[in-house]
């Protein structure tokens, strides 16, 4: 589509995978304030509307909405709904078109879109160079760094064995109920709210991720006085890394953790 507001999000193989299921789906929308706009105290609402797109029918459908007031210049979050997703998968399609329309835009409060924004669509110059520019058709505009973005979640369907493994300590999972557990692999959670990177990090929210605990002491009652026990340590024995997509205000990343995942820890 000549249609700079509208654009393609490709999803993984895993989403026409019956193990696996996205949970949720948001687009990242960067709306971009004004000096002016940003001194009112009372700002205006806006409205995001995102559409769905038939390519073949060119039809569009609204799908969602968000009517809101920007306080600053960022992201904002868009859910898109999970009928959507199911729509697609049972079509066996992975790729998502989507058209973003602002409602109550204008040159002091504007949103990003694939290339350039509104205001770069609706300028008027008398400039035969910056008319020319005006003129071309959007594949041969450059992508915006602030075009939206789809972050989503993917969830597997099979069984958690980790009720399993709590009851069998040999598999090297930390129990439920165990006060002074040995060395075994525990998995926590990581907000990045509470670590106050919340407004520097708009999604995700926080992650999971696995470490070694517990002691390496041996019982040395029945020991004779002669004999000492070698310190060990609680390490990791079997892991692989875990790599994080990050969205930051103004690009996207990842983030590396070498023994982000723990499968089996020993003492050593």
């Amino acid at each position: 589509s000549n249609d700079s507001s509208c654009m393609q999000f490709l999803f993984p193989d895993a989403f026409l995978n019956d193990n696996f299921v996205i949970s949720r789906a948001d687009v990242l929308v960067y709306v971009k304030l004004n000096k002016k706009a940003m001194r009112r105290k009372r700002k205006k609402k806006i409205v995001i509307k995102v559409s769905t797109m038939d390519i073949k029918k060119d039809k569009r459908k609204v799908v969602t909405r968000l009517k809101f007031r920007p306080k600053r210049t960022t992201h904002y979050r868009v859910a898109l709904p999970i009928s959507v997703l199911r729509k697609l998968r049972r079509k066996k399609e992975k790729v998502l078109a989507v058209c973003i329309r602002c409602k109550k835009c204008n040159r002091k409060v504007d949103i990003a879109l694939l290339r350039g924004n509104t205001k770069y669509l609706r300028r008027k110059t008398k400039n035969k160079n910056k008319r020319k520019m005006q003129n071309d058709s959007p594949a041969q505009r450059s992508l915006s760094k602030d075009r939206p973005i789809l972050v989503y979640r993917i969830i597997s369907k099979q069984r958690n064995k980790r009720h399993i493994d709590d009851q069998n300590p040999a598999s090297g999972h930390c129990t439920r109920n165990s006060s002074a557990p040995s060395c075994c692999a525990s998995q926590s959670y990581i907000s990045f709210r509470k670590m106050g990177l919340h407004r520097y990090i708009l999604y995700p929210r926080g992650f999971n991720f696995s470490q070694c605990i517990g002691s390496c002491s041996v019982n040395t009652q029945f020991l004779s006085e002669t004999m000492t026990s070698s310190q060990k340590s609680c390490q990791a024995a079997s892991f692989e890394p875990l790599q994080i997509f990050v969205v930051f205000r103004r690009e996207v990343g990842f983030i590396t953790l070498r023994k982000g995942l723990v499968h089996r820890c020993e003492c050593s």
